[in-house]
């Protein structure tokens, strides 16, 4: 899961810094949402997302760029309007980390099953998300949690029949319930959240980077195979005792030997 907690302080690197996004409909999106939200026209908008990507994003096809660009500007219109007939303002979220309770944990622990743990905490943390975004704080039991192929992703499940099972087998566990709100089975409301005034309950962790978060719960448990990578400090599952970098920089780093040998190569080459 990459998602970004603090908007406020992503769109000040990316406005005030300079600082780039390697990943374009990030910084689209929410630039767009910063333009919507301070009042700025719609056409004007579009002008202005369409420069910023082409300057900073080079090579990306230019109709494609654009077709983006339209369909984030009117879904930033609509949501805006749709807060306000509701009498609700659209901010910027403001979050550094979410927090996971002894309780929660005491609860997913007790399933006493890999993969059952492994989809509760990815539904509690997802569900977490959902309503810090949404300023619903105290009120989890109310919000659900869309179980599509992103939650089995996390969970380090395949996107399967049996996989899906295990939905069915937390709703008959009473640790989720459809969510009848807005009457999709595929949305689930997770019923063992924390609200934070249980007597005794205490914070056990925070989390305020997402990538691998199910490797969170693994370290809490006890798995001395996950490390953060030297490089990006990413949780990941180390194959040995000397592994020190994620799949991506361990990739990076290849890529960046093999350059550098071919740099050796060339120069012995041209000295002879």
């Amino acid at each position: 899961m990459e998602t970004i907690l603090n908007e406020r302080k992503y769109i000040y690197r990316l406005v005030a810094q300079r600082i780039v996004d390697p990943n374009m409909y990030n910084a689209a999106r929410l630039l767009i949402k910063y333009y919507v939200i301070h009042e700025m026209d719609k056409q004007k908008i579009g002008i202005a997302i369409s420069n910023y990507l082409k300057t900073h994003y080079e090579g990306v096809d230019e109709e494609t760029r654009d077709r983006m660009v339209v369909k984030y500007v009117n879904a930033a219109m609509k949501r805006k309007q749709a807060l306000a007939q509701s009498g609700e303002e659209w901010q910027l979220h403001d979050l550094d980390w979410i927090c996971i309770w002894q309780s929660e944990l005491a609860k997913i622990s007790a399933l006493q099953d890999v993969k059952l743990e492994r989809l509760a905490f990815i539904l509690l943390v997802y569900s977490k998300l959902a309503q810090a975004r949404a300023g619903r704080q105290g009120q989890m039991d109310e919000y659900g949690v869309y179980c599509d192929k992103e939650i089995f992703r996390e969970s380090l499940l395949p996107y399967s029949f049996k996989s899906k099972l295990l939905i069915n087998r937390l709703k008959e566990l009473e640790y989720v319930l459809p969510n009848m709100h807005n009457g999709n089975s595929n949305y689930v409301s997770v019923l063992f959240a924390s609200k934070g005034n249980n007597a005794g309950d205490k914070i056990l962790f925070t989390i305020s980077d997402f990538r691998n978060v199910v490797y969170m719960y693994e370290k809490f448990n006890g798995n001395k195979h996950v490390s953060h990578c030297s490089q990006c400090r990413m949780l990941f599952e180390k194959r040995s005792g000397n592994h020190k970098y994620c799949t991506a920089c361990e990739k990076e780093k290849q890529l960046e030997y093999q350059r550098q040998s071919m740099q050796k190569r060339r120069r012995n080459l041209q000295s002879c």
